[in-house]
Formats: C-alpha cells, sequence, structure tokens
C-alpha cells in the first residue's frame, strides 16, 4: 500500500482527547469525524479516517446561524452523516 491509499489517523491531523470529550459530551458519538481542510462556496473538502470527502452543512445549521462563525471554517473538527441521496 503506497502512502496516498494509507488510512490516516485522526491523531495526525491533530485529534485529541480534548476534542474526543467534547464530541461525546455534545452526544455525538455515533458520527465518524473529519477536519475541514478546504472551504468552496457552500462546500467543504474533509478529510477522515475513511478518506477526503465534500461536504455539505444540514438546511438547520443554516437556518439557525445568526453570523459566519455559525459556520465551519478550514482546520475545525466537524462531524460527519452520510447524505441522502
Amino acid at each position: 500500500m503506497d502512502e496516498t491509499t494509507a488510512k490516516i489517523k485522526l491523531e495526525n491531523l491533530g485529534y485529541g482527547a480534548f476534542f474526543e470529550t467534547s464530541r461525546q459530551k455534545l452526544g455525538w458519538g455515533d458520527f465518524s469525524v473529519g477536519r475541514v481542510m478546504t472551504e468552496y462556496r457552500g462546500a467543504y473538502k474533509v478529510k477522515s479516517v475513511n478518506g477526503e470527502y465534500l461536504a455539505r452543512i444540514t438546511g438547520k445549521q443554516m437556518f439557525n446561524a445568526s453570523s459566519r462563525e455559525d459556520y465551519p471554517a478550514v482546520g475545525d473538527w466537524a462531524s460527519l452523516a452520510r447524505g441522502k441521496g
């Protein structure tokens, strides 16, 4: 297996006990975790242990957002769920 296909570890992206504890406290333990690597208009490239994905935030999060700070930024950790369709 070459380096480009090898699975990464979240720890290699900076994930640690602090983030895991916070994730569990929020009740997001059933979701996988990824790090926002790039931001596009309305989409994000997120890297996880299973690869890289093009992700979007939920409609509920967009509805509840009151400012730019309520949206993910490059370097943020995100809980991931597979979308429908």
